[in-house]
């Protein structure tokens, strides 16, 4: 996150690996939570979304930290050997968008805002597509097509990895 003068470049490469770049993000998440919570913040539910999903289930007392981070850790191994992606947020509902084969809807981030993901020359080609229509769009800075299709591969085996994983009723809903 923050590397010497003469590690920049290799940083910036390196944090664009989502082996790397998903522990980063529960890193910064779960030290801003705690940070909150040092200050008296006590929070009455607990939500995330993709790796803030762990970052609320450790805060929550579902898994430990150290759990957590094994199962991520885990996980972004997995989906680094998977084929590359991109991912495309869409100034659109997703009610409204028609979708080519071979990208789905990854989130649903407001009524007027949503991401596609899917293969990159699909996003790529769908882009162009929103455009010439007017449709303002965006390809995100992702290494791979995160919430879609293109992750099924590995959900076997991680299925399997998290039923080991200790599991306790959350204390905060």
């Amino acid at each position: 996150l923050y590397p010497s003068n003469d590690a920049v470049e290799a940083a910036e490469r390196d944090i664009h690996l989502t082996n790397f770049t998903q522990p980063c993000i529960f890193t910064v998440e779960y030290a801003l939570a705690k940070f909150w919570m040092s200050l008296g913040v006590k929070p009455s539910l607990l939500i995330g979304h993709s790796i803030g999903e762990y970052v609320a289930a450790v805060i929550a007392g579902t898994f430990s930290l150290e759990h957590a981070t094994r199962l991520l850790s885990t996980r972004a191994g997995m989906m680094r050997d998977l084929p590359g992606g991109s991912m495309l947020a869409i100034r659109k509902a997703a009610t409204e968008l028609i979708l080519p084969a071979g990208i789905d809807l990854a989130a649903v981030n407001s009524p007027h805002l949503c991401t596609v993901s899917g293969p990159s020359d699909l996003i790529s080609s769908y882009q162009k597509e929103l455009e010439s229509s007017g449709v303002q769009s965006r390809i995100l800075s992702t290494s791979h097509a995160f919430h879609s299709s293109m992750m099924e591969p590995m959900l076997a085996q991680f299925s399997e990895d998290a039923a080991m994983i200790p599991a306790r009723s959350p204390e905060i809903p």
